[in-house]
């Protein structure tokens, strides 16, 4: 009896192993004359087919992994061993900021490219400018792509409102223009001329 084995390795994405064994047995008999003392064999026998089946691992979504053929053999062939990995497929994340206030998208899209299951370990994220987020929102920092299709991250955003004071150039929206406060009418200018008719000429006071 002789029988070829093909040993199957598989390591999952998690680092796991499984071992697959395939054998084929074969089997003959033999005659042995008494007088000559010479052993005369018939050839090698199998029950099945003189093979190792093709195996395909079990599907994980978000992984590649390569099937392995069929491979015919014989009672000479040598053991074998084959070791196959799973590859994790290529993905992508789209980053959308929204103005809840008027519904709309605030800048380009963000694409974070990597594979599944991989961590991106700072987004690099950063609030628009005149925005702050939404309650209840967190801006994110970091992110684990999925086996999922069209992965997508949304951040609510609204409007930043801040308290203007025109005494205090601190609350300036635009502090390059000191004539900001004036020009929205948070100031007003009230002008009054006052002239004295003096003996000796007249003379104007502004206020």
């Amino acid at each position: 009896t002789t029988a070829p084995t093909r040993t199957i390795t598989i390591t999952k994405p998690d680092g796991t192993k499984q071992t697959i064994t395939q054998k084929v047995t074969f089997t003959r008999t033999a005659t042995f004359d008494e007088v000559t003392g010479e052993i005369t064999y018939s050839a090698w026998q199998t029950q099945g087919k003189p093979q190792w089946a093709a195996y395909t691992p079990a599907a994980i979504p978000g992984y590649t992994v390569d099937a392995v053929a069929s491979e015919n053999v014989t009672a000479d062939t040598p053991n074998k061993r084959v070791e196959i990995s799973y590859m994790a497929n290529a993905q992508s994340v789209t980053i959308k900021f929204v103005d809840d206030d008027s519904g709309t998208q605030v800048g380009p899209d963000i694409v974070k490219a990597g594979k599944t299951d991989q961590v991106i370990a700072d987004l690099g994220l950063q609030v628009p400018e005149h925005y702050q987020l939404a309650a209840g929102q967190e801006l994110p920092t970091s992110y684990t792509f999925t086996a999922a299709k069209d992965q997508l991250i949304t951040i609510h955003l609204v409007e930043k409102q801040i308290s203007i004071d025109p005494t205090d150039p601190k609350t300036n929206p635009d502090p390059q223009d000191p004539d900001w406060f004036k020009d929205h009418g948070l100031v007003k200018e009230i002008m009054r001329t006052i002239i004295d008719e003096l003996p000796g000429g007249t003379k104007t006071l502004t206020q």
